[in-house]
């Protein structure tokens, strides 16, 4: 399991397996965990300071920073971006499958958009609303919890990241594809609260979901590739 190796490279298999499963667990926990602070308003206080630390203390609507850096978290948030990332997403699945690995398109494209599915009914399910107390500066029309920015796009990149490990199985390479989609991820995420249109919870619920999802099918796939 090349994602475990990278993780834990001196344990053996069965603890690797058991590493991977303990975090997918303890991050589904931590996602219902955090939802249920949300719902008490526990974290009203922590989501509306860290989104009004981005903006000017004399204008909770202007944000923080030179004049340039609304449109730089615009294009960083792009690339979480339901519609381009399924079209990243077709478009990798498509030179799996020229290269006649399709076994990887398969696994690429199944947690992928599976994941995509469910973020949506989540969303629609918890009916958060999105953020009032800052002027969006950028335009949303779905509900706000979990960010699908936040989910999809770790779901995303790091399937890519993680399926690429085992095409490729050099270990630094492994290691430099996780890390850039981890950082990928978490600039998404972060644009996404810069901008005034997700709650940090939300962002945080979104980044819970997708990593538990991303290795739930790096088990599932890894498992029946060996079969």
């Amino acid at each position: 399991m090349r994602i475990a190796r990278i993780l834990v490279p001196r344990a053996i298999a069965a603890q690797r397996i058991a590493f991977l499963i303990g975090g997918v667990s303890i991050l589904a926990m931590l996602f219902f965990w955090l939802w249920s602070e949300v719902a008490a308003g526990h974290l009203a206080k922590i989501d509306n300071s860290i989104l009004l630390a981005f903006r000017s203390s004399s204008n909770p609507n202007i944000l923080s920073g030179p004049d340039w850096l609304p449109d730089i978290l615009r294009a960083i948030t792009i690339l979480g971006d339901s519609k381009l990332l399924i079209v990243l997403v077709i478009l990798v699945a498509a030179y799996l499958v020229v290269r006649r690995t399709y076994y990887f398109a398969l696994a690429l494209l199944a947690p992928t958009v599976g994941g995509m599915v469910i973020v949506s009914l989540l969303k629609d399910h918890f009916s958060r609303s999105r953020p009032e107390v800052v002027e969006h500066l950028t335009t949303q029309y779905s509900m706000s919890f979990p960010s699908g920015h936040g989910a999809n796009s770790a779901i995303v990149y790091l399937t890519m990241a993680m399926l690429f490990t085992q095409i490729r199985p050099e270990r630094h390479a492994g290691i430099y594809l996780v890390s850039a989609a981890l950082l990928l991820t978490a600039t998404i995420g972060i644009s996404r609260v810069a901008l005034g249109v997700h709650w940090p919870s939300d962002v945080v619920a979104g980044w819970m979901f997708g990593l538990s999802w991303g290795y739930f099918w790096v088990l599932l796939t890894t498992s029946f590739r060996k079969k």
